[in-house]
């Protein structure tokens, strides 16, 4: 059923939420790159998260993906950009395939990944206070439709 105009979900669409833990290691590069471990412990049906890589399988989704920052860091005010295919340099997003609450509330970030189209690369740049970031990647499977 379809309300205002939102997109509603097939019936192959199978959501799923994923609670990233976000650890910053030393030591932070001259360029402001805080080297980070990315992980999600247990895994999941339809997503995993191996080397710093958050890998979502076709026609799994949407998923709701929650960045918990350890408390060592803290979010910039625009605290997450991405980009299809190349590490972002400047603030942008991918409005088709990701919505994101930019209001970080009590050190987690929430995002809304569609993975919907063509298979791709997103890479997203976490943002922490003084110019410091962290920059991995989300394998986006693709796959998803909405009516």
């Amino acid at each position: 059923m379809q309300h205002n105009g939102d997109p509603t979900l097939t019936s192959n669409s199978k959501f799923h939420a994923i609670k990233v833990k976000v650890t910053p290691k030393e030591p932070v590069s001259p360029s402001g790159e805080v080297p980070c471990d990315v992980s999600a412990p247990g895994g999941g049906n339809g997503w995993k998260v191996e080397h710093n890589k958050i890998e979502l399988d076709p026609t799994e989704g949407p998923f709701c993906i929650q960045f918990d920052l350890d408390k060592s860091l803290d979010w910039a005010s625009d605290p997450i950009w991405i980009q299809k295919d190349s590490c972002p340099m400047s603030s942008c997003s991918e409005p088709d395939q990701v919505w994101v609450d930019k209001t970080p509330e009590k050190g987690v970030l929430t995002i809304m990944n569609m993975n919907v189209g063509n298979r791709c690369q997103l890479h997203y740049r976490l943002n922490f206070t003084g110019d410091r970031y962290f920059d991995p990647i989300i394998e986006n499977g693709g796959g998803n439709n909405f009516e």
